[in-house]
């Protein structure tokens, strides 16, 4: 029955180990670092959990070894909340692992292993989860498994079917697929990039704001909206672009806040909310994650409304 679950997301599950230095390593030399934290990650399992902590009835969709690093990562979602009846454990194969610097500044780099992520095979039981479902959340980084994104692309076909709105994240595709990206037209409600990610959907060079724009006639979908990291987002609907400014916060790590960005944009969205007011919860959502360690920390709703009171006036 359409509505026993809010949000299915398509995506990544990880473990992240934190490394906070002073700056990044040199080859062959020694490097201390300030500190270490192992964490949960991953865009899918990030997303399902700022989702679940806004009290949105979510699933996952994704795959993790039969390791202790999986047992790990399965253990957490379920304590949140995240219906993980659809994620896989997959035998000889290590559960997706992310090694993530942070500088003082709150800026990272990544070294990571998809592992059991990237071999996930979409199957009926998945397609049939979309039909009691409102909104299908997919992430680019799919397109990289081992199917080059068939799962993706049932998954928002049969959303289609069942009048389901889609987003998808150009994460991942951009960069070593991005062939693949005309697959999708028509069947993606809401596009969701950086500035970069824009720039290389469309061969170019340098941005600009009326990039967004041509995407969504090029791809054939309702809006894009571009993450502008500090400087808020752009959105592009209704043959416009506007610019929504983001909040100002003490960045101490900005390790998931694309992906707290997209579960405000995704809560707005459900709330049938104007997408430029959508975007002001995602601008939030992206600022809170900001003020703390690792990727997910995310607040309630209630959290949010009492440290950006202008959440208060738009739910």
């Amino acid at each position: 029955m359409r509505g026993a679950i809010d949000v299915v997301v398509y995506g990544d599950i990880n473990i992240d180990v934190m490394v906070y230095t002073r700056r990044l390593p040199e080859r062959g030399i020694p490097l201390t670092a300030e500190s270490i934290r192992i964490m949960h990650g991953g865009v899918g399992g990030n997303i399902a959990t700022a989702l679940s902590t806004l009290n949105i009835k979510v699933a996952l969709i994704g795959a993790v070894g039969e390791d202790v690093l999986g047992f790990e990562a399965l253990r957490e979602l379920n304590r949140i909340g995240v219906d993980t009846s659809r994620v896989r454990r997959l035998a000889n194969v290590s559960t997706g692992l992310m090694i993530i610097f942070v500088e003082p500044s709150g800026e990272r780099t990544i070294i990571g292993y998809r592992g059991a992520n990237s071999k996930i095979i979409v199957d009926d039981e998945d397609l049939e989860l979309i039909k009691n479902t409102r909104h299908l959340h997919v992430s680019g980084y799919t397109f990289l498994n081992e199917d080059y994104g068939e799962g993706a692309l049932r998954l928002l076909k049969e959303a289609k079917v069942n009048d389901c709105t889609t987003s998808l994240d150009l994460e991942g595709i951009v960069y070593e697929r991005p062939s693949l990206l005309k697959k999708v037209k028509g069947l993606v409600d809401y596009l969701l990039m950086n500035e970069k990610e824009a720039t290389l959907a469309l061969g170019l060079r340098e941005f600009n704001k009326q990039i967004p724009l041509i995407l969504t006639r090029t791809l054939d979908s309702k809006a894009a909206i571009v993450k502008l990291g500090g400087k808020g987002c752009l959105i592009a609907e209704n043959n416009r672009v506007v610019e929504v400014p983001a909040f100002k916060v003490k960045v101490v790590d900005t390790t998931g806040a694309g992906d707290a960005f997209n579960a405000g944009l995704i809560y707005g969205i459900l709330k049938n909310l104007p997408l430029t007011k959508a975007a002001i919860i995602a601008n939030a959502m992206g600022a809170y994650n900001c003020m703390g360690f690792g990727a997910r920390h995310y607040p309630t709703i209630e959290e949010l409304k009492e440290k950006f009171p202008t959440i208060k006036e738009i739910i």
